[in-house]
Parts: structure tokens; C-alpha cells; sequence
């Protein structure tokens, strides 16, 4: 923007400079048509004084004497005329020079407006995009308050689920304390049943002893044998009673067991539950503080973005304010310029035409002169023959009226002729300049047609316009020729002027000789009105010559005075043009500047193919890395699917463990019922003790029992056979349990080793992902300090060009300068020409002049046709540089397109480095992915080192079960033993038994309420478990939406520095363009400068035969 100011600027500057120099022009125009219509009274007062002279001749006599005197006075007014000839031909260069400086200035008020029309566009382009890119900003910031304000409320929301899982740890906390106390009563009630237990073994064993003395003493006496007998037989009932309560207990105690190991095992994993949430309370503290650290800088962040951007704004905006206010400016001067240059072109066509007037009349008033030197040598004649032919000489003077009116109308037919020429002349001169620019515009539009054709490859649009320049071209030389056909016949009517100039002086000599004759006839027949006219004459001659002298004196004056400032101008104008040289090399300079400028730019374009070769190995780098990322996925979800397997087995196993604790409770549940039939059988001793007599008087009837007791003992010796192989294959599938487990251990130990390896793999990733992300960044950093460097020569090009613009302005103030000299030259010109005017007039009256005068037609011809060759030659010099116009166009778009490839280029680095980011970021990404992988993949590991322990600590109560069963059975063979001992503490067993069904109760129900607790604490743990995973989810959607903004701010920076690219290549065009103007300029400067030396060598022989003659 900056660069189209200082543009339009300098456009101003030259449209300032030009409006100055047309008025200059109008001024010198106006003091011209002063100086001619003062000639011309000159030229008409000379003329009476001539006529005045002629009529005093022919009514008195002249002296010889006066004669002379008069042929002097000729002399010198003849050495004048050639002077002010001189004069006026140095006026007439000048004059044309004005007219070609004029034309230049037209031509460059034509190129101005172009340029301003094209700036024009370019703002208004500028302007369209820029309030393109504000609607896209303020759409962006309205959507990022949004996102703000969504931000905060799921800040709120997530700060009210922390209160809720502060709130749940809190009550978590208060359940694993009341969870605590109740393990600590069973474990209590365990000792306490542990006791109760002891104490039941030792009456088993006391019982066991009591049927041993009991079978001694039975045996000892046989009148106690059937009684034996038939206790015998209750005892083996109350024994398998017994044994089925001792399984019964069993069952009931391993259940307890199993209760313990469950409430354990649920309390240590209450614990670890609680200390994992307490870890996960922690870390997402952490990371809810770090996230909003993050969200509080990204905030600042977008809230410095915003105020920027809104800074750009204003200054954006005030920079459109000032650019329309500005360019609201440009266009009244414009408009004004446009305007004024209208009024100056009319005025000089004005002026023009009365310059050709003035000529006319002069040309005129010498016919005129020539037709009444004719009538005085007719009435000279006519005077000779006056006394005797009266009567006819009126009559010749009448028909040499008419011939003279005759004279004037041919002559006013012939003006009206060179008028019509002239006018055709004109035209064609305008033509041949519409020309010019139809030619112009064509090579414009050819350039531009090329650069499109070079990327469609249209040859027929080609072909087009070649025919349509060949027409052109053609058209140019039918204008050309129809020009030279003009100038045949001005060169007719030049030698038409020329033959009755020849006519007009065998005229003078004629009249010469007339008076000559009627001096010799005065002489002979007037003598004494001759003297007293001679006197007149001598006194009027010598007043004459005194004042001819004082102004020769003036004009000499006059003429020192002008050559000195001929002087001062020309050793001034060879100080600019010195100047101009310099500057010459100082732009030459900055040209090489840029064609180094541009090697730099290619050079950085190799470099940056390199890079993208460099990146082109890196992503397939990455392609590796994601490769083997996924074969780590593949890996870790095989992996996955194994320890889902292991959790199953491990599952299994439990119930397995399950189902073998509700055999124990089974078995225990019979022990219990053993033991009630021991009291029932207990209860049935008391009575048969009483009732001795009775068992004495049945004892046929208590063998007869016995032996029905001995086969019961039969019988349950075979069921204790069976119970002992259900466990021995109890211990058996314990083994094979065992077996398996150490089997999964083992496999949980490979997964561990090659979780390890995956683990060295996954951290060789990513410290291969760190180096790529490092290299990456040394890449980022390169580029940008190529960027930087970029636009660091970018500045020094502006700054550069910056300077060129103030040198040029420089240069136009001192045009300015020379301008003003130059008019202050052509105004003294102008005192000069109008003491030429003096000098012409007077040497009018010459007739030597007259003769001179068809001399210089002939060597004017002469130049004519030089000045037609010089024509052809500039011709052929304008079609030289318009194909060197053509081939700078073709190389500025070389040029253009070569920057149009290297901004593709750039912009597809952008893009890649773009690509590279966001492959970074999903990189990144996936790393996160991996971390938290590999996090889960640790937490398995710790699930398995704690189900290892456990199933550890399940063998070990295994085998505490084995050895308790093994002593079961040896309690079992001593109870036979301890049942005599039995009988004496049924009682207090009995009571026993019931407080310990009591307390199985109370434990069964604290069991399942604890089962019911943890399994409510476990549902609410997966409750906040998959709440936290929601929010982890929405924060993960509103972070990609962020990243996608980030994106989208991103593209639209890159938007804004293409749209700054381009518009520093529209100020690079147009400067390029404005030098191109400028030197085109200079170059018809020079060949106008060369065609105005030539047309004055070819013009120098005219003076010089004047000066020889």
C-alpha cells in the first residue's frame, strides 16, 4: 500500500510538473502572439513608410547623393534581416520543440491517467479483499467467543463433578472405615469360633477315649455286652450323625474361611481402590489446574490475537480512510489536471492555428508588397507617359486592380489549400498517434496474451492477433505513404510559391528600372521641387539613421545579453545532463541490485527444493514409524486379548474356588449335624442308663441289633472310603490347579517380557518420533530464518526502490528548475524575436532579401527531404524499439512468471510444512495414545502381580485346607475313641452349638451385606469412571475444534501474506512499467534531440549563403 502511495504520489508530482510546464507553454504562447502582432504593425507601418517613400519618388526628384545613402541604409537593413533571419530560425526550432515537448507531455498525461486507472482498480481490489478478510475475522471472532464461552461452562460443569467426586470420596472413605470395624469384629468372631472349635476337638477326643474304655469294659463283662451292644448301635448312629456335623462344621468353617479371604481380598482391593481414586482425585487436580493454566494462557492468548487484530483493523481502516481521502484528491486533481490540460491543448491548437494565420498575412503582405511594387513600375510607367495617356493609364490601373484582386483571391485560394493540407496534416498526425497507441495497447495485450497462451497454449488467439498487428502494421503504412503523398504535395505548392517569388522579383527589377527611368524623367523636367524634397529627405534619412542606430545599439545590447544566458543555460544543461548520467548509473546500479536480488531468490529456490527433498525422507520416515506404531497396536491388542483370556481363566478359577468353598460350608453344615445327633445320642445314654434292667432283659435283642450295627460300621467305613477319594481327587484338581496356574504365571511372565521389548520398541519409536519432531523444528527454524532473510532483502529492495523514487523526485524538482530556466530563456528568446520581428520587417523592404529568400526555398527543400529520410530513419528507430518493447515485455513476463513459480513454490512449502504440523500433532497424538497404552498396559501388570499374590495366598489357604482335612480325618478315627467322653459334655456342646449358629448367622448376614457394599462401591466407581471418560471425550472434541480454528487462523494468515505478495508484485509491475515509460521517454527524447541536431545541420546552409550573398 505504502509503495502505491509513493506511485500515485510521483503520478501527482509529474501531472504537477506537466500542468506547470503547459502554462509555462501558455505564457510563451500568449507573449508570442504579443510579439507577432507587434511585428505585424511593424511590418504594416514600414510598409506606409515604404508606400509613403515610393510616393514621394514618384512625385519629386531624387538626388544621386540620397540614392547612395539609400543603398546603404538597404546594406545594412539587409545585414539585419539576415540576423533576425538567424533569429527567427532559432525561434522556429524552438517553437518546435515546444510542439514535440508538448506532445511528449500529452503522452505522458495519457500514461498517468493509465496508471492511475490501473492503481484505481488495485485499491478498489485491495479495498474488496480487505473487507473480505474483516467479515472472515469477525466471523472467527464471534466463533471463538463462543468457544469460550462453551470453555467455561464445561469449566463450571467440570468443577462441579469435582465437588461430586470430592463429595464420593468423602463418603467412600467414611464406607471403608465402618468397612474396617466390621473386619475387625469378624476377625474377633473368627478367633472366638477358632476357640469354640479347639474346644469341640478336645471332647471329640475325650469322647473317642470314653467309647474305647466303653468297648474294654463291654468286653469284660457280657451281661453289659447286649447293652454295649445296642448303645453300640445308637453310638454308630451318633457317630454318623456326628461325622456328618463335623462335615457339616467343616463346610461351615471353610465357608467362614472363604468369607475371611473374601472380605480381605475385598478390603485390600477397597483400598486399593481408594488409593487409586485418591491417585486419580490428584492427577486430575493436576491436570484440571494444568488444563486450566492452559485454557487461561490459550485464553490470553486469543485475547492479545483480538486486541492485534483489532489494531490491524483500525489501522487497516485508517489506512482505507487515508487512501480514499487520498485518492478522493488524486481524482479532483485529476479531474483538474484533465480539465486544465483540455483548456491548454485548445489554447496551443488555438494558438497554432493563429501562428498559421499570422504566417498567412505575412505571406500575404509580401504579395501584396510584391503586387504594389508592380503597380508603382505601372505607374511609374504610366507617369512616363502621363502628360500624353491619361485616359489609359487609369484604365491599367483599373485592370491592375483587377489583377491584383485576382492575385488576392488565388492567393486566398492557395492559403485555403495549405490550411486544408495542413488540417489533413493533422489528422493524420493524430491518426498516425492513435496509431501509436492501437499499437501500444495491441503489444499490451499481446503480452498479455502471450503469458495466457503460454499456460492454455491457444495458437489460433496467436495467429489472431499476428493478423490483427499485420493489419495494423498495414494500416500504418498506407498512413505513412498517404503522409509522404501530403508532403509531395506540400512540396508542390512550396515550388508553386517559389516560382512566383522568382516572379515577383523579375517584377521588382522591372520596377527597379522603371524608377530608375522616372527618376532620370524627374530629373530633366523638376529640379528645384527635387531639392527641397532631397533636403526633406536628408533630414528625414539622418533622424532615420540616428534611430536605426540606437536600436542596432539596443538589439546589440540585447543580443550580448542573450548569448551570455546561452551560455549559462547551455553550461547548466551540461551540468544535468552530467546529473542525469549519475543517476543513470545509480538505477543501472539498482537494477543489478535486483538481478542479484533475483539470483538470491533462485537460489533460494534450490534450497528449498532441497528441503523438500529432506521432507520427502522424513515422511518416509514417518511412514516407517507409523508402520511400526501399528505393528506395536497389533502387538499390544494381541497382547490385550491374552490378558482378556488370563482374566477369564482367572475368573473360572474363582468360581471354581467358589463352588469348592460351598462344599466346605456344606460340610461343615454337616459337621453341625453330627454334632446335634451326638447330643440327641447323648440325651439317649441318659436315658438308657436309667433303664440298665431293661437293656440286661433285650440283650438277645441288642445282638441281634449288633449285628445290624456291624454292617452299619460296614457301611460307613465305606462311606469314609468315599469321602476320602473325593478328596484325594479334591487334591488331584487342586494340583492340576496348581499346575495351571503356574502355567498362567508363566505366560503372565512371557506377556511381561515381551510387554518389556514392546515397551524398548514403543520408547526407540518415540525417541525416533523426538528426533523427527527436532529435525522438523530445525527445518521450522531454517525456513523462517529464510523467511526472515526473504523479507529482509525484500525491504532493502523497497528501501531501495524508496530512494530511486526520491532520486526521481529530485530529478523531476530539477526538471522543474530547468524547466523555469528554459522559460526564462525562451522569454528572453521571446524579447529577441521581437527585435527579429523589428529586423524583418526593415529587411522587407529589402529587395536583395527577396532573391536570398528563393536560394533558402531551394536549400529548405533540401532539408525537407532530409527531414523525410531522418523521419523514415526514426520510423525505423520506433519499430527497433518496439520490438525491443516486445522483447522486455516478453522477458517481464519471463520474469513474472518465474515469480509466479517461485510464489507457487512458497506456497507449497507452506502447505507442506502445514501437513508437517499436523502430522506432528497427530503424531503427538498418538504417542499420548501409546503413553496411556502403555499406562493401562502397567495397571494390568499391577492386576496381575495382585492377582498372582492372591492366587498365591488362595494355594497357601489350599494347602492350610489339605493339612485340616488330613487332621480331620485323624480327628474323625479318634472320635470313635472320645465318644464315652462325649456324654458328660453334650450339654455345654449343645449350648456352644447354638451361639455358634447365632454368630454364623450374624457373619452370613455381615457377608452378604459387605458383598452387596462392595459391589454398590464398585458400581459407582464405574459410574465415575465412565463420567470421567465423557469428559475426557468432550474435552478431547473441544480441543480438535480449537486445533481446527488454529487451522483456519492459520490459512487465513497465509491468505493475508499471498494477498501481500501479490500486491508487492502489482507495485513491482508497475514500477517496472513506469521505468520502462520512463526510458522509453528518454529514448524519444534522444531521437528527437538527434532529429532536431540533424534538422539543424541541414538548416545551417541557409544562413550561410545569406551571409555569403
Amino acid at each position: 500500500m505504502n509503495q502505491q502511495h509513493q506511485t500515485i504520489r510521483a503520478l501527482e508530482e509529474e501531472q504537477a510538473q506537466l500542468q506547470g510546464h503547459c502554462h509555462h507553454l501558455e505564457e510563451e504562447t500568449g507573449f508570442l502572439h504579443a510579439r507577432l502582432e507587434a511585428q505585424g504593425l511593424v511590418l504594416k507601418n514600414e510598409q506606409t513608410l515604404v508606400t509613403s517613400q515610393v510616393s514621394s519618388a514618384g512625385t519629386g526628384r531624387k538626388d544621386e547623393h540620397s540614392c547612395s545613402l539609400q543603398q546603404g541604409h538597404a546594406a545594412q537593413l539587409e545585414a539585419l534581416l539576415s540576423t533576425s533571419q538567424l533569429e527567427s530560425c532559432s525561434l522556429k526550432k524552438e517553437l518546435q520543440r515546444k510542439d514535440e515537448e508538448l506532445q511528449h507531455l500529452q503522452e505522458q498525461l495519457r500514461d498517468s491517467q493509465e496508471a492511475l486507472q490501473g492503481a484505481r482498480q488495485g485499491k478498489e481490489d485491495v479495498q474488496k479483499e480487505s473487507e473480505t478478510q474483516l467479515l472472515q475475522r469477525d466471523q472467527l471472532v464471534e466463533q471463538q467467543k463462543a468457544d469460550l464461552v462453551a470453555a467455561r461452562e464445561e469449566l463450571s460443569r467440570c468443577a462441579g463433578q469435582l465437588a461430586e467426586l470430592g463429595s464420593d470420596q468423602q463418603q467412600q472413605a467414611g464406607e471403608l472405615a465402618v468397612l474396617r470395624e466390621r473386619h475387625k469384629t469378624t476377625q474377633q468372631e473368627v478367633c472366638s469360633r477358632d476357640q469354640t472349635i479347639g474346644t469341640l476337638r478336645g471332647d471329640l477326643r475325650s469322647a473317642e477315649e470314653e467309647l474305647a474304655r466303653v468297648k474294654d469294659e463291654g468286653k469284660e463283662s457280657a451281661a453289659e455286652g447286649s447293652s454295649l451292644k445296642g448303645k453300640l448301635h445308637q453310638l454308630q448312629d451318633d457317630v454318623r450323625s456326628l461325622q456328618e456335623i463335623c462335615g457339616e462344621r467343616g463346610k461351615a468353617m471353610a465357608e467362614q474361611t472363604c468369607c475371611i479371604q473374601q472380605l480381605q481380598h475385598e478390603r485390600e482391593i477397597c483400598i486399593g481402590q481408594g488409593q487409586k481414586q485418591a491417585m486419580l482425585v490428584e492427577r486430575l487436580q493436576g491436570e484440571l489446574t494444568s488444563r486450566e493454566r492452559a485454557h487461561q494462557t490459550e485464553l490470553e492468548q486469543l485475547r492479545a490475537k483480538l486486541q492485534h487484530l483489532q489494531q490491524e483493523l483500525d489501522v487497516c481502516k485508517g489506512k482505507n480512510q487515508e487512501n480514499l481521502s487520498h485518492l478522493q484528491q488524486r481524482e479532483s486533481t485529476m479531474e483538474r489536471q484533465s480539465s486544465d490540460l483540455e483548456f491548454l491543448l485548445q489554447q496551443c491548437q488555438t494558438l497554432k492555428e493563429e501562428v498559421f494565420y499570422y504566417e498567412e498575412v505575412v505571406q500575404k503582405q509580401e504579395r501584396e508588397l510584391c503586387l504594389q511594387q508592380e503597380q508603382l513600375r505601372e505607374a511609374q510607367e504610366h507617369l512616363a507617359m502621363a502628360k500624353s495617356k491619361s485616359s489609359s493609364t487609369e484604365s491599367s490601373l483599373d485592370l491592375y486592380k483587377k489583377k491584383y484582386q485576382a492575385a488576392l483571391n488565388r492567393a486566398g485560394e492557395l492559403e485555403g489549400k495549405v490550411q486544408s493540407l495542413e488540417e489533413e496534416l493533422r489528422d493524420m498526425s493524430s491518426q498516425m498517434r492513435e496509431c501509436d497507441d492501437t499499437i501500444i495497447n495491441l503489444c499490451s495485450k499481446q503480452l498479455v496474451l502471450q503469458q495466457e497462451m503460454t499456460g492454455r497454449r491457444n495458437q489460433s488467439a496467436m495467429e489472431q492477433l499476428t493478423q490483427e498487428l499485420h493489419a495494423t502494421q498495414e494500416e500504418l503504412s498506407r498512413s505513412l505513404q498517404h503522409g509522404h503523398q501530403h508532403e509531395q504535395s506540400i512540396q508542390g505548392l512550396r515550388e508553386q510559391l517559389a516560382a512566383s517569388q522568382t516572379k515577383c522579383l523579375e517584377d521588382e527589377e522591372t520596377l527597379v528600372n522603371v524608377q530608375t527611368e522616372f527618376a532620370s524623367y524627374t530629373a530633366t523636367h523638376t529640379l528645384g521641387k527635387l531639392e527641397l524634397e532631397v533636403q526633406s529627405l536628408r533630414q528625414d534619412t539622418a533622424a532615420e539613421v540616428e534611430r536605426k542606430q540606437l536600436e542596432v545599439a539596443k538589439l546589440q545590447q540585447l543580443i550580448q545579453q542573450l548569448e551570455g544566458q546561452l551560455r549559462e543555460s547551455r553550461r547548466l544543461c551540461a551540468q544535468k545532463e552530467q546529473i542525469m548520467q549519475r543517476r543513470d548509473e545509480q538505477l543501472r546500479q539498482a537494477q543489478a541490485a535486483m538481478r542479484q536480488a533475483r539470483s538470491a531468490l533462485q537460489e533460494k529456490g534450490l534450497e528449498v527444493e532441497k528441503q523438500r527433498a529432506e521432507a520427502r525422507s522424513l515422511d518416509a520416515r514417518l511412514q516407517q514409524a507409523q508402520q511400526e506404531r501399528e505393528q506395536s497396536q497389533a502387538a499390544s491388542d494381541s497382547l490385550q486379548e491374552e490378558i482378556q483370556l488370563l482374566r477369564q481363566r482367572l475368573q473360572d478359577s474363582q468360581q471354581q474356588q467358589q463352588v469348592a468353598a460351598q462344599e466346605l460350608v456344606q460340610q461343615e453344615e454337616q459337621l453341625l449335624l453330627a454334632q446335634s445327633s451326638l447330643q440327641s445320642t447323648q440325651e439317649q445314654l441318659s436315658e438308657r442308663m436309667a433303664e440298665g434292667v431293661r437293656l440286661e432283659q433285650a440283650s438277645r435283642r441288642l445282638e441281634a441289633e449288633q449285628r445290624v450295627l456291624q454292617e452299619q460300621l460296614s457301611s460307613s467305613t465305606d462311606e469314609v472310603e468315599q469321602s476320602r477319594k473325593l478328596l484325594e481327587r479334591l487334591k488331584a484338581e487342586l494340583s492340576q490347579w496348581k499346575q495351571r496356574h503356574q502355567v498362567a504365571v508363566q505366560q503372565g511372565m512371557q506377556h511381561q517380557h515381551s510387554m518389556a521389548k514392546l515397551e524398548l520398541k514403543l520408547g526407540s519409536s518415540q525417541e525416533q518420533a523426538k528426533a523427527l519432531q527436532q529435525q522438523l523444528q530445525e527445518q521450522e527454524s531454517t525456513q523462517r530464518a529464510e523467511l526472515s532473510q526473504l523479507q529482509g532483502r525484500e525491504e532493502e529492495l523497497q528501501r531501495r526502490l524508496w530512494r530511486a523514487q526520491e532520486r526521481e523526485r529530485v530529478l523531476a524538482s530539477e526538471r522543474e528548475e530547468l524547466q523555469r530556466e528554459l522559460h526564462s530563456s525562451e522569454q528572453a528568446a521571446t524579447l529577441q524575436e521581437s527585435a527579429l520581428a523589428q529586423l524583418q520587417a526593415e529587411l522587407e523592404a529589402a529587395q536583395a532579401r527577396e532573391r536570398q529568400s528563393t536560394r533558402t526555398l531551394t536549400a529548405a527543400e533540401e532539408t525537407v527531404q532530409a527531414l523525410t529520410l531522418t523521419t523514415a530513419s526514426c520510423q525505423e528507430k520506433q519499430r527497433e524499439a518496439l520490438e525491443k518493447l516486445s522483447e522486455t515485455a516478453q522477458a517481464m513476463a519471463a520474469l513474472r512468471a518465474e515469480l509466479v513459480r517461485t510464489q507457487a513454490r512458497e506456497a507449497r512449502l507452506e502447505e507442506e510444512t502445514a501437513a508437517y504440523e499436523e502430522r506432528m500433532r497427530r503424531l503427538n497424538g498418538e504417542l499420548k495414545q501409546l503413553q496411556g497404552f502403555q499406562q493401562q498396559v502397567r495397571s494390568f501388570e499391577e492386576q496381575l502381580g495382585e492377582r498372582s499374590s492372591q492366587v498365591q495366598h488362595w494355594q497357601r489357604r489350599y494347602q492350610e485346607n489339605a493339612q485340616a482335612l488330613a487332621q480331620r480325618d485323624e480327628d474323625l478315627v479318634v472320635v470313635k475313641v472320645e465318644l464315652a467322653s462325649l456324654k458328660e459334655k453334650l450339654h455345654g456342646a449343645a449350648e456352644e452349638a447354638e451361639a455358634l449358629r447365632s454368630s454364623l448367622g450374624a457373619a452370613r448376614s455381615d457377608s452378604r451385606r459387605l458383598h452387596r457394599e462392595s459391589e454398590l462401591v464398585l458400581a459407582n466407581v464405574s459410574q465415575w469412571v465412565k463420567e470421567q471418560k465423557q469428559a475426557n471425550d468432550k474435552l478431547g472434541h473441544k480441543i480438535r475444534e480449537q486445533i481446527k480454528h488454529i487451522a483456519q487462523l492459520t490459512g487465513e494468515k497465509d491468505h493475508l501474506q499471498e494477498v501481500l505478495a501479490r500486491l508487492q508484485q502489482e507495485n513491482r509491475h508497475l514500477k517496472g512499467e513506469v521505468a520502462e515509460r520512463r526510458i522509453e521517454c528518454e529514448r524519444l527524447k534522444a531521437l528527437q534531440g538527434s532529429g532536431l541536431d540533424a534538422r539543424a545541420g541541414l538548416r545551417q546552409p541557409w544562413p550561410l549563403l545569406l551571409g555569403e550573398e
